[in-house]
């Protein structure tokens, strides 16, 4: 754009930016009361999507950094009132940086904490703000803030929609052909999808039997030729009878998914709590040492998006025993030994 043009443009953008974040922030509150039963409503994924710390952050880095534009009426008036306000403006924000930012407080930083991008960006600018404003020559000075101003804009806009895009569906889907000898899917680690709650007594029993199930193909793809299990992937959503696993579940390319990440909040568990129950259980159906299994199984959570959404789901690798592993049961007073292998896309247990 040519310099007077590029001015109009770059303001009607700040300005149609401020209002768009003016309207999110406002909805934040009301919003509940008014939408909570649609789960169609566009503003309902859009928040859900932005509840997390990190939206919060940009929020109010985007809020600040446009604060000045609220009640001007011309590009001049913008580039004056920036100008002139910008230690104030950067001041503010390099308190709540400090005092909000996971970086201040923790040594290790989250790939989801994109907001921090914007706040580096937004200090780079206000930085720039505050040099240029001591020149007397206001042609200059205008034609560096409205090029910094454009920077900025792009920038914010680069690092938000490489959040709402960027997710590991790649990774993910490459498990999802049919399930095989060496893949399977599980809806979840401790939630029952097709079983309404009872009380917490009866949840909590349930719970430790779904994680039983989750372990049953892991042995046997030790005994056989290792593989991957999928957890949070729901082979049959439409047997889904629980409201808030249907609230919690995503289908994309026609595969649904259960959120583990709100099993997790729900259970109040987290991946080192998962290890360590999967540990035991393979501990006790065995009778070897949790340091046998340490080598031939791992898991990690992956982030897969859609509309406005996201869900956590548990890629568990299973590697393949050297010697074989038997499961140890009484039953009735008698001792039974279980070889479980794969075959067929399924789980074969002999006793022997």
């Amino acid at each position: 754009f040519k310099k007077n043009k590029k001015g109009v443009t770059m303001f009607g953008s700040a300005k149609t930016l401020l209002n768009r974040v003016t309207s999110i922030e406002a909805s934040l509150v009301e919003y509940e009361a008014k939408y909570n039963d649609d789960e169609n409503n566009i503003l309902r994924r859009f928040i859900n999507s932005s509840r997390r710390k990190s939206d919060v952050n940009s929020i109010y880095a985007i809020s600040e950094m446009l604060s000045t534009f609220k009640e001007a009426k011309s590009i001049d008036a913008a580039c004056e009132r920036t100008l002139l306000n910008a230690p104030e403006i950067r001041s503010r924000m390099l308190s709540y940086f400090r005092k909000n930012f996971i970086v201040f407080s923790e040594t290790n930083l989250s790939d989801n904490d994109w907001s921090n991008k914007i706040f580096i960006v937004s200090l780079r600018a206000l930085s720039v703000f505050e040099a240029i404003n001591t020149s007397r020559n206001s042609s200059w000075k205008k034609s560096v803030f409205l090029n910094e101003m454009n920077t900025w804009i792009n920038e914010v806009d680069q690092i938000l929609n490489l959040h709402n895009l960027a997710d590991d569906w790649d990774r993910v889907k490459r498990y999802l052909a049919q399930e095989g000898i060496e893949t399977e899917w599980k809806s979840s680690f401790y939630t029952s999808t097709e079983q309404l709650f009872v009380n917490e007594e009866t949840e909590l029993k349930t719970s430790k039997e779904i994680l039983k199930i989750v372990t049953k193909p892991m042995l046997a793809m030790m005994n056989t030729l290792g593989g991957t299990i999928v957890v949070g992937a729901v082979e049959n959503p439409e047997k889904i009878i629980r409201d808030d696993v249907k609230k919690h579940t995503l289908t994309r390319e026609g595969y649904t998914f259960f959120d583990i990440n709100y099993e997790f909040e729900k259970k109040r568990k987290d991946i080192d709590t998962v290890k360590r129950d999967i540990q035991d259980i393979l501990q006790n159906k065995t009778g070897l040492s949790a340091e046998k299994f340490n080598l031939l199984w791992s898991i990690n959570l992956f982030e897969v998006k859609e509309n406005f959404k996201a869900c956590s789901v548990a890629i568990i690798k299973v590697n393949k025993s050297s010697e074989l592993i038997y499961e140890k049961e009484e039953i009735n007073g008698k001792k039974i030994i279980i070889l479980t292998r794969r075959a067929d896309g399924r789980n074969v247990s002999v006793n022997l």
